[in-house]
């Protein structure tokens, strides 16, 4: 690799999270960090565009992402960036509040950005890849989908999902012994086929009812799906009724890590 070659090498290092890059042809690991990301925040710190249909681009991966108002207030689902601080209980007010997290901000700190996160509970498994509530794909800023290997990501309950589960509402019981609640990731390879891994936002064994439910960020190994092209997220719980899961469908996740090849206009 000569000079020029390094020099943009290392602009790729610094505008998208990469760890290294040697070569023209070694795999680089991005990490997506939404406080390297130009996007604007409304004054609660919730994204500009919350109420759209559009996706979130990040350092060349694509998170879904649909929302509109309708008479009964914003409706949305996917992935939303918030940088909200506020982790107050809303007693009967939640539907209102569904952006926040239990630590207060992402991975760098209390009021710094992370996804707030919907699953549409009423998914079932036929559904169609590309209509899929919470899928993630890289194109590295082009058109193409392009493979990748996720690595990793950090997840954490959002206020509305934990303070529900401790405590019950008007449509979701309070978890007890022998409760959970499961974030599934699924990786879609090549060919069509599936691997998937998960982890559990509530875990209701042992005495010690404090310790049931995620209340810090914690990381959510994914290198068991191996190469995919496309990443999506289910839930399962064990409060479930004739609709469907009653635990509200929310989650947050921040500085998702995979290992991809760099696109070649960047080589």
């Amino acid at each position: 690799m000569n000079k020029i070659q390094l020099s943009i090498c290392a602009m790729a290092v610094a505008s998208m999270g990469l760890v290294s890059c040697e070569k023209n042809n070694d795999p680089v690991v991005i990490t997506v960090k939404l406080n390297q990301t130009q996007l604007n925040y409304d004054a609660e710190g919730v994204w500009s565009k919350v109420a759209e249909n559009t996706p979130v681009e990040a350092q060349g991966f694509v998170f879904t992402h649909e929302g509109s108002e309708s008479p009964w207030g914003l409706i949305w689902q996917g992935f939303t960036p918030s940088r909200s601080a506020d982790t107050t209980i809303y007693t009967g007010e939640w539907p209102s509040h569904t952006f926040n997290v239990m630590t207060g901000g992402g991975m760098s700190g209390e009021g710094t950005p992370y996804f707030a996160c919907f699953w549409d509970n009423t998914e079932t498994e036929d559904r169609a890849l590309e209509q899929r509530t919470c899928h993630i794909c890289y194109t590295g800023g082009g058109v193409e989908k392009l493979a990748f290997k996720p690595m990793s990501v950090y997840v954490n309950n959002s206020c509305y999902t934990y303070y529900t589960m401790r405590d019950g509402d008007n449509w979701t019981r309070k978890f007890e012994q022998g409760d959970y609640l499961e974030l599934i990731a699924h990786g879609v390879h090549a060919d069509g086929t599936e691997s998937q891994t998960s982890i559990r936002l509530a875990d209701c064994v042992g005495d010690d009812a404090s310790k049931w439910f995620v209340s810090e960020w914690t990381k959510f190994d994914l290198s068991a799906l191996g190469e995919v092209t496309d990443v999506y997220f289910t839930m399962n719980s064990t409060d479930v009724g004739q609709w469907g899961m009653n635990t509200p469908a929310f989650f947050c996740i921040d500085w998702f890590a995979a290992e991809t090849m760099l696109p070649q206009d960047l080589l």
